[in-house]
């Protein structure tokens, strides 16, 4: 892998992927919640990163994969494609900034997720958002954020969903 990021360096077409989620690498984009989503049609995305081992190993010791797909057992470098839904939160907290400011943000669930995409532990990615609506709840707002997690130099993407946050306003 290494060769390869210093190929794709030497080239150009990216810079160096971030080994981990890139935290505190991302400028949020402010969203001014009572504006109409029609105004959030642009995309944006985080840094390329490659996914850190050991986070994936703790991942499978936390959810008991490790007792059902023991590593020894595996010929393959494929990445669980819940570990990659996990991502979303960390990856897309620091993209977008809602003003004002609520209370609580919170995880209000899942729409149309597809994993289109093997993944593996060599892959570049990055996670791609724009918004998709805001709608209106009394005290609160249910922001649908489209995420597509693209794999560099691939054309069908990890996964693609509708991501719901519930905004509390108390």
């Amino acid at each position: 892998m290494a060769k390869m990021i210093q190929d794709l360096k030497r080239n150009g077409t990216i810079e160096k992927p971030y080994i981990g989620l890139p935290l505190g690498k991302i400028n949020p984009k402010i969203i001014e919640i009572d504006k109409s989503a029609d105004s959030f049609v642009s995309k944006i995305t985080t840094p390329w990163f490659v996914i850190c081992e050991k986070s994936y190993k703790q991942f499978g010791y936390s959810t008991y994969l490790d007792l059902y797909y023991p590593e020894e057992d595996s010929d393959d470098d494929y990445i669980e494609g819940f570990y990659l839904l996990s991502l979303l939160d960390p990856l897309v907290t620091p993209l977008f900034k809602f003003v004002p400011n609520a209370t609580d943000n919170l995880n209000y669930g899942i729409d149309k997720l597809r994993f289109t995409s093997k993944v593996t532990k060599n892959d570049i990615l990055r996670l791609a958002c724009s918004i998709k609506s805001i709608r209106s709840k009394p005290s609160a707002k249910v922001v649908k954020v489209y995420c597509v997690m693209e794999l560099y130099g691939r054309e069908k993407p990890a996964f693609v969903t509708d991501w719901l946050i519930y905004l509390l306003y108390q």
